[in-house]
């Protein structure tokens, strides 16, 4: 099992991704936001310290890593592949951990949303429900 981190800057925070490898798949990862630039000695530090503050969930789909331009021997040629196969498909400017974190985050949001869902169904039939027996009532009452 091999680990890995990414820190980059996004345009307003610097983003850290944390992820595990096993036999070239993604299985957990991590996210956290420092806000301004870490700098090595913080770092240090805060892996020290056990990085608190850091949430490290498993991946929701296996992601595996492409080894595409592994092979190839000239490295203007791989560059040329790169950048064709980005002007294709924009999208395909994050690196795994990072599209790893965005389908997690995306899985989690739509399970919150239907569990949120639900409960709106089940309150909503309840005040029906409610109201059905309090009108049967009222009508009985005459």
């Amino acid at each position: 099992m091999c680990s890995e981190t990414n820190i980059f800057f996004n345009g307003q925070y610097w983003i850290g991704i944390f992820s595990e490898e096993k036999n070239g798949e993604i299985v957990r990862i991590g996210k956290f936001i420092f806000g301004s630039e870490p700098t090595l000695a913080f770092l240090d530090e805060w892996f020290s310290k056990g990085a608190p503050g850091l949430s490290i969930l498993p991946a929701c789909h296996t992601i595996e890593i492409s080894k595409k331009y592994t092979d190839v021997k000239n490295p203007k040629r791989a560059l040329r592949q790169v950048r064709k196969e980005m002007h294709k498909n924009p999208i395909a400017k994050e690196t795994a951990p990072q599209k790893a974190v965005r389908e997690t985050f995306e899985h989690l949001k739509k399970e919150s949303k239907k569990k949120c869902s639900n409960q709106n169904r089940e309150c909503q039939r309840g005040k029906y429900l409610l109201k059905q027996t309090k009108k049967k009532a009222k009508l009985r009452g005459r």
